[in-house]
C-alpha cells in the first residue's frame, strides 16, 4: 500500500468530518482500520463502542478489524451489525457507549468503504475531536490493553426495531391516520442497509410495499448516488406499479 509523503498514512486515504474513507485494498484495509480504530478509542472516555456497518462485501472485513481492535484497547464493542447510520447513532445514545464506528461508504460507488465516528451522543464527532484524531493516528496513537484485559463483543440484534419503534413514537408521527391511506410505495434498496429496516417500516405503516433489491446483499446493482441517471428502474416501477398513490377509506 502505497504512503503519503510523510510515509505515514496510506495514499488516498480522505479524511473529512464524516470520517475516512479510501478505495478498498489501495488505500484501506483491515490494517489501516485498526490503526483508525486505536486512534479513536484513544480520545473516547471510558466505556464501550458500538460498531456497525452497511451491507458492503469489505465491511465483513472492515468492521470485524475495528471491533477487534477496540477489545484488543480494552473496551467493550457493541456490534450493530448491518444497520443503517441513523439506526447506529440511535444505538450509541441509548446504549451509553463512549462512541461509535459506522463502517460505510454512504452514496459513493461499491469499491470505496469508509469510518465514520461518532461521539457518545450519537452524532458526527466534532472538528476539535477530528484534529485530536488525526493527531493520534499520525503519531500511532491509541494503547493495546495490558494482557487478560481484552474487551468483549456484544451483539445487539435489536437496534434496527428499537429504531423504527422510536420513529413510531414520536409525537409527530401519527401511524394510524397514514395506515387508514393505505399508500403504495415502490422501494428501491440496492441491496443496501436500508433492506433491514425500511421495508418493515411501510408495512407497520399499513403501505404496501413493492419492493427492489431489498436483499441487504450489498450487491450494488447502480451506483448508489441517488441521480437521475441512476433511479430509472425505479422510476419506471413507480409508474407500472402506479406506486405513489393512497387509498383512504
Amino acid at each position: 500500500m502505497e504512503l503519503d509523503s510523510e510515509g505515514l498514512l496510506p495514499k488516498g486515504l480522505l479524511f473529512s468530518v464524516a470520517g475516512a474513507r479510501g478505495i478498498v485494498g489501495e488505500s484501506l484495509d483491515g490494517t489501516v482500520v485498526k490503526r483508525l480504530a486505536r486512534a479513536f478509542c484513544s480520545i473516547l472516555p471510558p466505556g464501550p463502542v458500538a460498531a456497525g456497518r452497511d451491507t458492503r462485501p469489505s465491511g465483513i472485513e472492515l468492521q470485524g478489524a475495528a471491533m477487534d481492535a477496540i477489545a484488543a484497547c480494552g473496551r467493550d464493542c457493541i456490534d450493530v451489525g448491518i444497520a443503517t447510520t441513523p439506526t447506529v447513532e440511535m444505538a450509541v445514545e441509548r446504549s451509553g457507549a463512549a462512541g461509535g464506528i459506522i463502517v460505510t461508504a454512504s452514496h459513493n460507488p461499491a469499491q470505496w468503504n469508509a469510518l465514520k465516528f461518532l461521539d457518545r451522543r450519537g452524532i458526527f464527532i466534532t472538528k476539535e475531536m477530528n484534529r485530536r484524531l488525526y493527531d493520534a493516528l499520525r503519531t500511532e496513537g491509541g494503547s493495546v490493553a495490558a494482557e487478560g484485559k481484552r474487551g468483549a463483543v456484544l451483539a445487539d440484534t435489536g437496534a434496527s426495531a428499537r429504531h423504527m419503534d422510536a420513529i413510531l413514537s414520536l409525537g409527530i408521527v401519527e401511524p394510524e391516520v397514514i395506515r387508514k391511506r393505505k399508500f403504495r410505495v415502490g422501494l428501491d434498496c440496492i441491496n443496501g442497509a436500508g433492506s433491514v429496516i425500511a421495508p418493515g417500516f411501510l408495512k407497520e405503516l399499513g403501505a404496501e410495499v413493492v419492493a427492489l433489491n431489498c436483499e441487504a446483499d450489498g450487491r450494488f446493482y447502480r451506483d448508489p448516488e441517488p441521480r437521475q441517471e441512476n433511479l430509472h428502474e425505479l422510476a419506471g416501477l413507480v409508474a407500472n406499479e402506479q406506486a405513489g398513490k393512497a387509498m383512504e377509506e
